[in-house]
């Protein structure tokens, strides 16, 4: 019996250790770009009025300029996403508290086609010490989270002994505003000419082959039944696609119609732009395939305004 009462205060003094080494650690991660997640969700919970929610990811976090959606559609907008890795699930749980009769939302698909896309590590290095937002985790990705925040504790200790973790440039919270939105100017294409060059660099500018693709059947399920409930309350849910470099497009014109057809035919609200319609020339592209420079996002918000124009 004494050694059970030992064991149990071992572990109740080991949790009350572990509950101040957590509150000890100053946040490490407070400069890094995928803190904007904050910045972007007290952003939407500050918006009363009607409004436009954008879901995606870093093409739509590069290639969107919300002050340009703002005066074209008369209404505040908010985006919420960024890496690829974070998934969509996380952003799409976000919205749906803050959600009101009349808003539209416009969720930039595809990105990820499955629910596995969903990088736990980078998502914590965002939120920091925002425990409010962690409710936003699917559910059954919440346990997942909790077991690797140990990992997320013991980097923040490692970065305060060696002098924090420090970021600059593009990739950094200079680059973002109040809203959680990249207001870096972004010149010139960095991508190595000829492309070729870059192919090799970096597999990701590839294309993706898309000759017998199926969408994911429980990756449409989950995304329909969040088209339901926003129908139900009143809002009005739209897809549309991300940008790349024309150069780094290996697919046809026809195969990207019958892309665009497979997921129009899948999801249960309007899927509103063409792929093909949303190749770049290298003079609007900045540093990856997927990434627009400043001029490029003004252009493609303006395109995104036209294909959702009919539906505001």
């Amino acid at each position: 019996m004494r050694k059970a009462g030992r064991f149990i205060l071992f572990i109740l003094l080991g949790m009350v250790l572990y509950v101040l080494l957590v509150l000890a650690i100053p946040d490490q991660y407070s400069e890094i770009y995928s803190r904007s997640i904050v910045y972007q969700y007290d952003y939407l919970k500050s918006i009363n009025e009607r409004k436009i929610v954008l879901i995606g990811n870093s093409s739509l976090m590069f290639g969107l300029d919300l002050d340009t959606m703002d005066e074209l559609s008369g209404c505040k907008s908010v985006l919420l996403g960024g890496h690829a890795g974070y998934g969509l699930p996380f952003f799409i749980e976000m919205s749906r508290d803050y959600l009101k009769s009349g808003d539209v939302v416009v969720i930039e698909f595809p990105g990820p086609t499955d629910l596995s896309v969903f990088d736990v590590d980078l998502l914590l290095t965002g939120i920091g010490k925002r425990y409010d937002m962690y409710r936003f985790f699917p559910r059954d990705e919440l346990r997942y989270a909790m077991l690797r925040y140990p990992k997320y504790i013991k980097d923040s200790f490692n970065y305060m002994l060696n002098g924090g973790y420090h970021s600059g440039g593009v990739y950094s919270m200079e680059a973002m505003d109040h809203r959680g939105s990249m207001v870096y100017e972004r010149g010139e294409c960095e991508i190595p000419y000829p492309y070729e060059r870059a192919v090799e660099m970096e597999d990701q500018y590839l294309w993706f082959e898309i000759n017998g693709f199926t969408p994911d059947e429980q990756y449409c399920e989950y995304i329909n039944n969040y088209v339901s409930y926003c129908r139900e309350n009143g809002v009005t849910v739209l897809f549309t696609v991300p940008c790349y470099l024309d150069e780094a497009v290996i697919s046809s014109a026809k195969d990207m119609d019958a892309y665009d057809a497979s997921w129009t035919n899948a999801l249960d609200a309007p899927y509103i732009s063409k792929q093909k319609d949303y190749l770049f020339e290298r003079r609007y592209v900045y540093n990856q395939a997927a990434h627009l420079n400043s001029q490029g996002a003004v252009l493609r918000t303006q395109k995104l305004y036209d294909d959702m124009r009919d539906f505001l």
